[in-house]
């Protein structure tokens, strides 16, 4: 069969029944209500949950959303943070939320995560996928360990090496975990299966495009929210599949349009991702046209999309952008599955048989319930770069600081002599009263809640000569005094220690490439404080408040800023106050109910 996809401006195609329909519930799983699963894959046991809606009828097929969670996420988690369920409930299908692998007895987890897009795979075609500075062996996992891997130097790998979705993570061999749990549900369920829908946040984000990659043939339609390749891994689908990549504009952890992550590890930027996508969704024009998307949200968070390309037969490639970190769209929940189901929803794939069959008589088409044209207006030169995915300036707080890095030892020394009333001669204080000559005033606003810190600032040096004695480090690559990223605090990363924390405080210091003014050597030291998105009582997106109160008076622990999914980093808001360590802070009826 052709590989050119056919846009059909018909409505969507009739319904086809997965193999599970006309057959009760299987394993416990019953009407308007999420369940874990658990099940042997590639001779490993998985974990999985499962939201059935209370409209679901077994002799009707139902479209089918597999959701995918963050590194050090759950499926849990996911259920709760990213909205899947509730929209599954008023839209009627049904949502999986898979487990990532947790083999990793390092201290300092959950380690839950993917292996995907090339995050087991360095050294790639294009180098080394993280700096000689973010080499750190502590995320080498035992499957990956077992397979001989983790000799690289640096030292780049991050996630478990099981088979998620393909036995290498990258490619279309799909008999992995995802894939497995995809025919499992056809056959336990009534699915649509011209229906099947998949989006993640980060890693799940990652996930996302890989299994749009590997299944591209079956899936309907992807949304990966803050998601990427890793350089010298990206791949696109080789059937046209619809994509709608959602990124914030100052997403550092897996930025939009940066190769660096605040972290270290390199990723490939949004656009160069799906202007390859475009052309393999038969779009011309991808290096110049951006058509403006239109959603129901357009303006929530500073919202704005647009495709990639134009032509009557180009399936959409879509890039949006809102005013945020790296969280969920907004950091809400609601809005996030609104926005996901909204895209997904638009989209059918007639030619899957099930169980990942494709009837091959026919070019492998995507249908839409409304024309082409319909979510989209011209934009001018002018308007294109407002809409499309980006880095941000961001403005710090308005205070003056004076220019200077320096070691720890020269901080500490510092800090004492030109101490700010009620700064108690420590650093990490408030910017609204002051930060001391070796900080800068970061912005750590995550969307819903603003706020900042005074960050010290780590110097940076640059290796000439190729390698340093553990041979991490490249020609020219730039070095900061510290350790930078982790999992948990280490006393020599080189951040200073002297932060006014509470008795009992939990929060810790943690080095990162954090650039507020887009400066390419600015490494900066921030309060990591946890856990956070880990209890079912609180409000989704939410730290606990344990976290709260590990920061210092006036701070709070806000998300999007690192990697893992139960960390934030401690920021002062206008108006934080003093949390204690006696529980929820919201009242038990104001709860979720996905537990």
């Amino acid at each position: 069969a052709s590989l050119v996809g056919v846009w059909s401006q018909a409505p969507v195609a009739t319904a086809r029944k997965s193999v599970g329909c006309g057959k009760a519930h299987a394993g416990g799983l019953a009407n308007g209500k999420s369940q874990t699963r658990t099940g042997t894959f590639n001779g490993i046991e998985r974990s999985w949950r499962v939201f059935v809606p209370s409209s679901y009828d077994p002799n009707k097929p139902v479209p089918l959303v597999l959701s995918i969670h963050g590194w050090g996420g759950s499926g849990q988690e996911d259920e709760r943070d990213g909205g899947l369920s509730l929209v599954a409930e008023k839209h009627g299908f049904v949502a999986l939320f898979p487990d990532g692998m947790d083999d990793n007895d390092s201290w300092g987890g959950p380690w839950n995560g993917w292996n995907v897009v090339g995050s087991t795979l360095s050294p790639g075609p294009q180098g080394p996928t993280c700096a000689g500075w973010a080499n750190s062996p502590t995320y080498c996992y035992e499957s990956c360990q077992s397979a001989g891997r983790c000799n690289d130097k640096p030292q780049c790998q991050w996630t478990s090496c099981v088979p998620d979705v393909t036995p290498t993570g990258i490619g279309t061999e799909a008999t992995g975990f995802l894939p497995q749990l995809l025919d499992l549900a056809e056959r336990e369920l009534c699915v649509d299966v011209t229906r099947e829908y998949v989006t993640g946040q980060s890693n799940g984000g990652m996930a996302t495009y890989q299994v749009g990659v590997s299944l591209a043939h079956r899936v309907a339609a992807i949304a990966p929210v803050a998601g990427s390749f890793h350089i010298g891994f990206v791949q696109v689908p080789k059937v046209p599949l619809p994509v709608m990549d959602i990124h914030g504009d100052r997403d550092r952890t897996v930025p939009g349009n940066d190769t660096t992550a605040n972290n270290g590890w390199y990723y490939v930027k949004t656009g160069e991702i799906l202007k390859g996508w475009a052309v393999s969704n038969g779009c011309s024009g991808v290096d110049t046209a951006r058509p403006v998307y239109r959603t129901a949200l357009d303006r929530v968070s500073g919202l704005s999309c647009v495709a990639h390309g134009r032509g009557s037969k180009c399936i959409p490639a879509v890039a949006c952008s809102y005013s945020g970190v790296h969280t969920y769209f907004a950091n809400d929940a609601a809005k996030n599955g609104k926005l996901v189901w909204e895209f997904l929803s638009r989209f059918s794939r007639p030619t899957h048989l099930g169980l990942g069959v494709s009837d091959s008589s026919r070019p492998p088409a995507t249908t839409v319930s409304e024309p082409w044209e319909a979510p989209f207006a011209e934009v001018g030169a002018g308007d294109e770069a407002k809409a499309g995915v980006g880095v941000a300036e961001v403005e710090a707080p308005a205070l003056a600081v004076a220019a200077g890095v320096a070691d720890t030892a020269t901080m500490a020394a510092a800090a004492e002599a030109t101490a700010l009333p009620g700064q108690r001669h420590r650093h990490y204080g408030d910017p609204a009263v002051g930060c001391h000559w070796d900080e800068e005033a970061l912005d750590l606003s995550d969307g819903v809640t603003s706020g900042g810190i005074c960050a010290p600032k780590i110097r940076v040096s640059h290796h000439w000569a190729n390698g340093t004695d553990d041979n991490t480090s490249v020609a020219g690559e730039e070095r900061p005094h510290c350790l930078v990223g982790g999992r948990f605090p280490r006393e020599d990363n080189g951040c200073p220690a002297d932060a006014p924390l509470p008795e009992g405080s939990e929060a810790w210091p943690m080095c990162l490439r954090f650039h507020p003014e887009e400066k390419v050597s600015a490494f900066h030291c921030l309060l990591v404080c946890g856990p956070c998105r880990d209890d079912p009582l609180l409000p989704p997106n939410s730290c606990s408040a344990k976290a709260h109160g590990s920061c210092p008076t006036g701070a709070r622990c806000v998300l999007g800023h690192l990697r893992a999914m139960n960390q934030g980093v401690c920021a002062y808001t206008p108006k934080a106050t003093a949390i204690t360590f006696d529980g929820p802070n919201i009242e038990e009826s104001q709860a979720l109910q996905f537990v």
